[in-house]
Protein backbone atom coordinates (compact mmCIF):
# COMPACT_ATOMS: atom_id res chain seq x y z
CA UNK A 1 0.00 0.00 0.00
CA UNK A 2 1.25 3.47 -0.90
CA UNK A 3 2.02 5.77 2.03
CA UNK A 4 0.85 8.80 0.05
CA UNK A 5 -2.40 10.27 1.33
CA UNK A 6 -5.04 12.54 -0.18
CA UNK A 7 -7.32 14.93 1.71
CA UNK A 8 -10.81 15.93 0.59
CA UNK A 9 -13.32 18.37 2.06
CA UNK A 10 -17.11 18.11 1.78
CA UNK A 11 -18.87 21.35 2.68
CA UNK A 12 -22.15 23.16 2.11
CA UNK A 13 -21.10 26.82 2.02
CA UNK A 14 -24.62 28.19 2.66
CA UNK A 15 -24.97 30.35 -0.41
CA UNK A 16 -21.87 32.33 0.59
CA UNK A 17 -23.80 34.10 3.34
CA UNK A 18 -20.56 34.40 5.29
CA UNK A 19 -18.33 35.05 2.31
CA UNK A 20 -15.38 36.50 4.25
CA UNK A 21 -15.33 33.63 6.75
CA UNK A 22 -15.67 31.02 3.98
CA UNK A 23 -12.75 32.47 2.03
CA UNK A 24 -10.64 32.66 5.20
CA UNK A 25 -11.33 29.01 6.08
CA UNK A 26 -10.61 27.83 2.55
CA UNK A 27 -7.41 29.87 2.33
CA UNK A 28 -6.23 28.37 5.61
CA UNK A 29 -6.71 24.84 4.23
CA UNK A 30 -5.53 25.26 0.63
CA UNK A 31 -2.06 23.88 1.24
CA UNK A 32 -3.27 20.71 2.94
CA UNK A 33 -6.24 19.71 0.79
CA UNK A 34 -6.27 18.20 -2.69
CA UNK A 35 -10.04 18.15 -3.36
CA UNK A 36 -12.82 20.47 -2.20
CA UNK A 37 -16.42 19.31 -2.79
CA UNK A 38 -18.62 22.36 -2.21
CA UNK A 39 -22.37 22.87 -2.46
CA UNK A 40 -24.72 25.88 -2.41
CA UNK A 41 -22.17 27.73 -4.51
CA UNK A 42 -23.73 30.80 -6.12
CA UNK A 43 -22.91 32.09 -9.59
CA UNK A 44 -24.13 35.31 -11.18
CA UNK A 45 -22.92 38.00 -13.54
CA UNK A 46 -24.74 40.75 -11.66
CA UNK A 47 -22.70 43.72 -10.51
CA UNK A 48 -24.60 43.85 -7.24
CA UNK A 49 -23.73 40.69 -5.37
CA UNK A 50 -25.73 40.66 -2.15
CA UNK A 51 -29.30 39.42 -1.83
CA UNK A 52 -31.45 38.58 1.19
CA UNK A 53 -32.70 35.17 0.07
CA UNK A 54 -34.40 34.45 3.40
CA UNK A 55 -37.18 36.22 5.28
CA UNK A 56 -35.29 35.47 8.50
CA UNK A 57 -33.51 38.72 9.33
CA UNK A 58 -31.13 36.80 11.60
CA UNK A 59 -29.66 35.04 8.58
CA UNK A 60 -27.00 37.02 6.71
CA UNK A 61 -27.61 37.79 3.01
CA UNK A 62 -26.24 35.57 0.26
CA UNK A 63 -23.38 36.65 -1.98
CA UNK A 64 -24.29 35.92 -5.59
CA UNK A 65 -20.71 35.67 -6.89
CA UNK A 66 -19.52 32.64 -4.92
CA UNK A 67 -18.03 30.93 -7.94
CA UNK A 68 -15.99 34.03 -8.83
CA UNK A 69 -14.71 34.17 -5.25
CA UNK A 70 -13.59 30.55 -5.51
CA UNK A 71 -11.92 31.23 -8.85
CA UNK A 72 -9.97 34.14 -7.36
CA UNK A 73 -8.80 32.04 -4.44
CA UNK A 74 -7.85 28.85 -6.27
CA UNK A 75 -6.93 29.91 -9.82
CA UNK A 76 -3.17 29.33 -9.61
CA UNK A 77 -3.00 25.84 -8.12
CA UNK A 78 -6.44 24.29 -8.67
CA UNK A 79 -8.94 23.46 -11.36
CA UNK A 80 -12.65 24.08 -10.80
CA UNK A 81 -15.71 22.28 -12.16
CA UNK A 82 -18.98 24.14 -11.57
CA UNK A 83 -22.45 22.83 -12.21
CA UNK A 84 -26.01 23.88 -11.45
CA UNK A 85 -28.99 21.82 -12.57
CA UNK A 86 -30.74 25.06 -13.53
CA UNK A 87 -30.63 28.83 -13.14
CA UNK A 88 -33.35 30.79 -11.44
CA UNK A 89 -34.58 34.29 -10.73
CA UNK A 90 -33.90 35.43 -7.18
CA UNK A 91 -35.80 38.22 -5.45
CA UNK A 92 -34.37 40.06 -2.49
CA UNK A 93 -36.77 39.61 0.42
CA UNK A 94 -35.88 43.00 1.90
CA UNK A 95 -35.40 45.26 -1.13
CA UNK A 96 -37.58 43.51 -3.78
CA UNK A 97 -34.71 43.73 -6.27
CA UNK A 98 -34.74 40.91 -8.83
CA UNK A 99 -31.70 39.00 -10.09
CA UNK A 100 -32.08 36.64 -13.03
CA UNK A 101 -30.02 33.65 -14.14
CA UNK A 102 -28.57 32.90 -10.70
CA UNK A 103 -26.81 29.57 -10.32
CA UNK A 104 -27.08 27.72 -7.01
CA UNK A 105 -24.95 24.69 -7.59
CA UNK A 106 -21.89 22.64 -6.82
CA UNK A 107 -18.17 23.14 -7.27
CA UNK A 108 -15.48 20.48 -7.39
CA UNK A 109 -12.11 22.12 -6.83
CA UNK A 110 -9.06 19.92 -7.37
CA UNK A 111 -5.32 20.44 -7.18
CA UNK A 112 -3.65 20.71 -10.58
CA UNK A 113 -0.95 18.20 -9.71
CA UNK A 114 -3.44 15.37 -9.14
CA UNK A 115 -3.24 12.62 -11.75
CA UNK A 116 -6.80 13.01 -13.01
CA UNK A 117 -8.28 10.08 -14.93
CA UNK A 118 -11.84 11.38 -15.26
CA UNK A 119 -13.79 14.45 -14.24
CA UNK A 120 -17.50 14.93 -14.71
CA UNK A 121 -20.96 15.84 -13.55
CA UNK A 122 -24.45 14.53 -14.20
CA UNK A 123 -27.89 15.83 -13.24
CA UNK A 124 -29.96 13.63 -10.96
CA UNK A 125 -33.34 14.11 -12.64
CA UNK A 126 -36.40 13.80 -10.42
CA UNK A 127 -40.10 14.43 -11.10
CA UNK A 128 -40.18 18.19 -11.66
CA UNK A 129 -41.80 18.99 -8.31
CA UNK A 130 -38.38 19.72 -6.81
CA UNK A 131 -35.13 20.98 -8.27
CA UNK A 132 -32.91 18.41 -9.96
CA UNK A 133 -29.56 17.82 -8.29
CA UNK A 134 -26.00 17.67 -9.64
CA UNK A 135 -23.71 14.71 -9.00
CA UNK A 136 -20.03 15.61 -9.50
CA UNK A 137 -17.02 13.32 -9.45
CA UNK A 138 -13.31 13.04 -10.04
CA UNK A 139 -11.26 9.88 -10.58
CA UNK A 140 -7.60 10.25 -9.66
CA UNK A 141 -4.70 7.84 -9.44
CA UNK A 142 -2.02 7.44 -6.78
CA UNK A 143 0.72 4.81 -7.17
CA UNK A 144 -1.39 2.80 -9.59
CA UNK A 145 -4.53 2.85 -7.41
CA UNK A 146 -7.59 4.66 -8.75
CA UNK A 147 -9.86 6.61 -6.43
CA UNK A 148 -13.33 7.98 -7.13
CA UNK A 149 -14.34 11.06 -5.13
CA UNK A 150 -17.95 12.18 -5.68
CA UNK A 151 -20.39 14.50 -3.99
CA UNK A 152 -24.03 15.54 -4.04
CA UNK A 153 -26.32 18.14 -2.52
CA UNK A 154 -29.30 15.95 -1.71
CA UNK A 155 -32.83 16.93 -2.64
CA UNK A 156 -34.58 19.37 -0.31
CA UNK A 157 -38.33 18.96 0.23
CA UNK A 158 -40.05 21.84 1.99
CA UNK A 159 -42.42 19.89 4.24
CA UNK A 160 -40.02 16.98 4.75
CA UNK A 161 -36.53 18.40 4.97
CA UNK A 162 -34.63 15.30 6.18
CA UNK A 163 -37.03 12.34 6.22
CA UNK A 164 -37.79 9.49 3.86
CA UNK A 165 -39.61 10.23 0.61
CA UNK A 166 -39.93 8.34 -2.71
CA UNK A 167 -37.88 11.04 -4.45
CA UNK A 168 -35.00 10.47 -2.05
CA UNK A 169 -35.08 6.74 -2.72
CA UNK A 170 -35.05 7.44 -6.47
CA UNK A 171 -32.15 9.85 -5.96
CA UNK A 172 -30.21 7.16 -4.08
CA UNK A 173 -30.87 4.65 -6.85
CA UNK A 174 -29.60 7.01 -9.56
CA UNK A 175 -26.53 8.02 -7.56
CA UNK A 176 -25.43 4.48 -6.76
CA UNK A 177 -26.12 3.34 -10.31
CA UNK A 178 -23.93 6.07 -11.77
CA UNK A 179 -21.15 5.66 -9.22
CA UNK A 180 -21.09 1.96 -10.09
CA UNK A 181 -20.85 2.90 -13.77
CA UNK A 182 -17.84 5.17 -13.14
CA UNK A 183 -16.19 2.61 -10.85
CA UNK A 184 -16.49 -0.03 -13.58
CA UNK A 185 -15.56 2.18 -16.52
CA UNK A 186 -12.34 3.45 -14.92
CA UNK A 187 -11.30 0.42 -12.90
CA UNK A 188 -11.72 2.29 -9.61
CA UNK A 189 -10.42 0.51 -6.52
CA UNK A 190 -11.64 2.89 -3.80
CA UNK A 191 -14.61 5.27 -3.58
CA UNK A 192 -15.27 8.27 -1.33
CA UNK A 193 -18.75 9.81 -1.61
CA UNK A 194 -20.21 12.60 0.50
CA UNK A 195 -21.96 15.91 0.85
CA UNK A 196 -24.98 17.56 2.37
CA UNK A 197 -27.41 14.75 1.63
CA UNK A 198 -30.36 16.33 3.48
CA UNK A 199 -31.05 13.03 5.22
CA UNK A 200 -31.60 12.06 8.83
CA UNK A 201 -29.44 9.28 10.19
CA UNK A 202 -32.19 6.64 10.32
CA UNK A 203 -33.68 7.03 6.84
CA UNK A 204 -34.12 4.25 4.30
CA UNK A 205 -32.74 6.60 1.65
CA UNK A 206 -29.44 6.84 3.52
CA UNK A 207 -29.36 3.06 3.87
CA UNK A 208 -29.93 2.78 0.11
CA UNK A 209 -26.89 4.99 -0.50
CA UNK A 210 -24.84 2.85 1.87
CA UNK A 211 -25.83 -0.55 0.52
CA UNK A 212 -26.59 0.05 -3.15
CA UNK A 213 -28.29 -2.74 -5.04
CA UNK A 214 -27.33 -5.87 -6.92
CA UNK A 215 -23.60 -5.97 -7.67
CA UNK A 216 -22.90 -2.56 -6.13
CA UNK A 217 -20.54 -2.71 -3.15
CA UNK A 218 -21.52 -1.56 0.33
CA UNK A 219 -20.17 1.79 1.53
CA UNK A 220 -19.20 2.47 5.13
CA UNK A 221 -20.88 5.49 6.72
CA UNK A 222 -18.17 7.33 8.67
CA UNK A 223 -20.71 9.47 10.56
CA UNK A 224 -22.30 6.30 11.93
CA UNK A 225 -19.00 4.49 12.47
CA UNK A 226 -17.51 7.35 14.47
CA UNK A 227 -20.68 8.05 16.47
CA UNK A 228 -20.78 11.68 15.33
CA UNK A 229 -23.83 13.42 16.77
CA UNK A 230 -23.80 16.69 14.85
CA UNK A 231 -22.73 18.03 11.46
CA UNK A 232 -24.17 21.52 11.92
CA UNK A 233 -22.78 24.73 13.39
CA UNK A 234 -24.34 27.27 15.72
CA UNK A 235 -25.42 29.31 12.66
CA UNK A 236 -28.07 26.67 11.89
CA UNK A 237 -31.43 28.24 12.70
CA UNK A 238 -32.66 25.04 14.40
CA UNK A 239 -29.39 24.38 16.22
CA UNK A 240 -30.81 24.61 19.74
CA UNK A 241 -34.27 23.21 19.00
CA UNK A 242 -35.10 20.06 20.91
CA UNK A 243 -35.88 17.07 18.73
CA UNK A 244 -34.38 18.49 15.54
CA UNK A 245 -31.93 16.33 13.60
CA UNK A 246 -28.39 17.68 13.69
CA UNK A 247 -27.34 15.34 10.86
CA UNK A 248 -27.36 16.34 7.22
CA UNK A 249 -23.80 15.80 5.97
CA UNK A 250 -22.10 12.46 5.40
CA UNK A 251 -19.02 10.76 4.04
CA UNK A 252 -19.41 7.19 2.77
CA UNK A 253 -16.43 5.09 1.69
CA UNK A 254 -15.98 1.72 0.06
CA UNK A 255 -14.53 -0.99 2.28
CA UNK A 256 -11.08 -0.80 0.68
CA UNK A 257 -10.49 2.84 1.67
CA UNK A 258 -7.93 3.34 4.43
CA UNK A 259 -9.27 6.29 6.42
CA UNK A 260 -6.20 7.95 7.92
CA UNK A 261 -8.13 10.83 9.50
CA UNK A 262 -11.73 12.03 9.57
CA UNK A 263 -13.08 15.13 11.26
CA UNK A 264 -16.23 17.25 11.41
CA UNK A 265 -15.27 20.85 12.17
CA UNK A 266 -18.37 22.13 13.95
CA UNK A 267 -16.42 25.10 15.32
CA UNK A 268 -15.85 26.43 11.79
CA UNK A 269 -18.76 28.85 11.95
CA UNK A 270 -18.59 30.07 8.35
CA UNK A 271 -21.76 28.23 7.32
CA UNK A 272 -24.69 26.49 8.96
CA UNK A 273 -23.01 23.21 7.95
CA UNK A 274 -19.68 21.98 9.29
CA UNK A 275 -16.90 21.07 6.86
CA UNK A 276 -16.15 17.34 6.75
CA UNK A 277 -12.47 16.48 6.17
CA UNK A 278 -11.18 13.04 5.22
CA UNK A 279 -7.59 11.98 4.65
CA UNK A 280 -7.41 8.64 2.86
CA UNK A 281 -5.22 6.23 0.96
Amino acid sequence: MSSQTTTAVFWNVWGHRKAFEIQAWLKQHLSGVEIFCLTEVTDSGHGENVVHSSTDRNEPPSSLNGRAQLDDLTAHDFGLLYGAAGRDTWSCMLTDKVFDEVGFGSALVYRNDLRVIDLGQKPVVLDGSVSDRMLQWIVHEVAGVRYLVAHLHGVWIKENTKGDHPLRLEQARQVREHLHHVETAYNVSKTIFGGDLNLALDTNALTALEYGAGSESRYRNLIKERGIKNTRTKSYRKFSMKGESMHADYVLVSSEVDVVQFSVETEADASDHAPLLITYR
